[in-house]
């Protein structure tokens, strides 16, 4: 049956993208969350005439998709602070990029019409319904109560799905550097346990009867657990000596090797200067760089810049730099589409317009740069699109790690993991912790100024921290396939942004991490004025593997809004998830 009867008066629609609860008034109810809106076809046979209020405890797609299905003059009431979220996440005009934040972070709807914020109380029927903002993965999710006589009934949105377990983890992860998103969401189930339900109903997950407090704070440890592990990659380990460095605007670390600000900078005998990474925010930093590099350099000429990842404070300001100097950018292949058109991913941290990458290199391969010979390897960990080089330099065999593995003390965050900047610990962090166990260089020249002396038991240890973090995410899954609660990339659509066109495609891929076929049903949903060629495709993705579709689309420029979202409905081995991915036409 689609219609569950959970306690007297109260229901819920468990055949949608989230579970929708129905609190009956004789012909009347109040929905809390809504999902594609298939539950009103099955208010008419409940004997349900009208709606009271339809009450948000998330503003994401899953929670209020199908909104625009309701009737006229139902009030929506979303959680309070949720027209200001969607604001700062919004595509703005003629910038593709959200500048610093993480894309789709919250899954956001289409549009939201006047969002009101609930009222503190409301009497309905037997019950007192009022909310309570918890917060957690997001600062404004609000958990709902509904008190009668005889017991009380929380309606707790994302915060819990079963005992012990989170729906989707990844929500969590809204810094790539810290565990503070699994702190906030204990912080929310903390909340929830001091206001003693005697029931838990989630928007996903089964409803927990009897003693809640010891579901939410099983849940509460095993999210605390998860997020010492974000913390750091390095539990237990010793803060790393840093390699002593001279004062001053650029700092001497060895004989050819000197650092300033987020650059590192290696002079040959020839004075010329490779450049690993560059991030000078604007023209006039950019003339201050080269006024201090002249000082400390006289007569050397900048001839490479080796970019290790796409984020923007390792490379914003060579468009600047290439007025005043003549030089060539080259990183590892796999680098170069993000560093040239940032808009096309689905990342963080990102910048418009990107730069021209002169030549790129293939894993594995070396090239040579005067007396120097340099490894270029793929380095996955604090996001996939990552790189790291190996050289030989004064006799020591370094590696330019980027963001990986820095600050070198123990509890700063190493680099940090999210699955947002497609961090992922199994094929990213530990492919990069044995890489460096294998060539074991002396010095991990960290970038944000963090050389410090490789140790080989301590990188041992990180590896111990990937088998770790994994055991914990598997613990606390709501899946039986811990990627599918914390991948965020399980479907993907790329380019994420491209300009409008008369017509346009966009490639959908997904990623089957279970061991058994999945069948996906994919559907594009467009804005006004963008029609999708295909309304549907369907897609068998064998296990372990994935899959891609190209969608096709048709645009009359004339009509279509700038910052338009098209996203994908997706149902999987005939579950329907909702609208789960997105990309943007500007």
């Amino acid at each position: 049956m689609a219609i569950i009867n959970i306690t007297e008066n109260i229901y819920c629609f468990d055949k949608d993208c989230c579970r929708v609860y129905i609190i009956r008034n004789g012909a009347d109810a109040v929905l809390i969350d809504f999902g594609s809106g298939g539950v009103l076809e099955e208010l008419p046979a409940m004997g349900i005439t009208t709606i009271h209020a339809v009450y948000i405890t998330v503003p994401q797609r899953n929670h209020c998709q199908g909104l625009s299905r309701l009737p006229p003059g139902v009030p929506v009431y979303y959680p309070a602070g949720t027209e200001e979220i969607l604001e700062r996440f919004a595509v703005k005009p003629g910038n593709p990029v959200r500048f610093s934040l993480f894309p789709g972070v919250y899954e956001i709807p289409s549009s939201l019409n006047n969002p009101g914020s609930p009222p503190p109380k409301i009497q309905f029927g037997d019950y007192v319904i009022s909310p309570l903002r918890i917060g957690g993965f997001m600062e404004c999710q609000t958990a709902y109560f509904a008190d009668s006589v005889n017991e009380r009934i929380c309606f707790s949105g994302d915060a819990i799905y079963a005992p012990g377990k989170i729906y989707a983890a990844y929500n969590f992860e809204h810094m790539h550097h810290t565990g503070t998103g699994q702190s906030r969401g204990v912080e929310a189930l903390r909340l929830l346990r001091m206001a003693r339900p005697d029931m838990l109903c989630p928007a996903h997950g089964e409803v927990m009867r009897g003693n809640t407090f010891e579901a939410l704070t099983l849940t509460m440890d095993r999210l605390n657990q998860l997020a010492q592990f974000y913390e750091t990659n390095c539990p237990e380990v010793p803060a790393s000596h840093r390699i002593p460095c001279t004062k001053g605007c650029f700092q001497q670390v060895s004989e050819h090797i000197w650092m300033r600000g987020n650059i590192y900078v290696v002079i040959s005998e020839a004075k010329k200067a490779l450049l690993i990474d560059f991030y000078e925010q604007d023209d006039e930093h950019v003339r201050q760089f080269l006024k201090e590099f002249e000082a400390c350099f006289p007569g050397t000429a900048i001839e490479r810049i080796l970019i290790s990842h796409f984020h923007f404070d390792h490379w914003v300001g060579i468009n600047e730099l290439r007025k005043y100097a003549d030089f060539e950018v080259i990183c590892s292949n796999y680098l170069k589409p993000a560093l040239e058109n940032p808009p096309a991913f689905k990342r963080p941290f990102q910048y418009f317009p990107g730069i021209k990458v002169d030549c790129g290199y293939a894993d594995n391969e070396t090239f040579k740069w005067h007396e120097y010979t340099f490894g270029v390897f793929e380095f996955p960990g604090q996001t996939d699109l990552h790189a790291g080089y190996f050289a030989v330099i004064d006799s020591r065999k370094v590696f330019f790690s980027g963001d990986n593995f820095y600050p070198a003390q123990q509890w700063g965050g190493t680099g940090g993991f999210s699955s947002f900047n497609g961090g992922d610990p199994e094929n990213g962090w530990r492919r990069s912790i044995k890489l460096l166990l294998r060539l074991e260089p002396e010095w991990v020249l960290a970038s944000h100024m963090h050389p410090f002396m490789f140790r080989r038991a301590d990188f041992e240890k990180r590896l111990d921290w990937t088998y770790e973090i994994v055991d914990a995410m598997k613990e606390i899954s709501a899946n039986e396939y811990y990627q599918l609660t914390f991948n965020q990339h399980i479907f993907k659509v790329f380019p994420y942004s491209q300009p409008a066109a008369e017509s346009f495609s966009v490639e959908f891929t997904v990623m089957n991490p279970a061991k058994t076929i999945a069948v996906l049903e994919v559907t594009p949903v467009t804005p006004h004025g963008v029609e999708a060629v295909k309304q549907s495709a369907e897609i068998t993705v064998p296990p372990s593997g994935r899959k891609s579709v190209n969608f096709d689309f048709k645009a009359d420029k004339s009509v279509m809004k700038s910052g338009g979202m098209i996203t994908f409905d997706i149902t999987r081995n005939r579950e329907y998830l909702g609208q789960k991915t997105e990309c943007f036409i500007y």
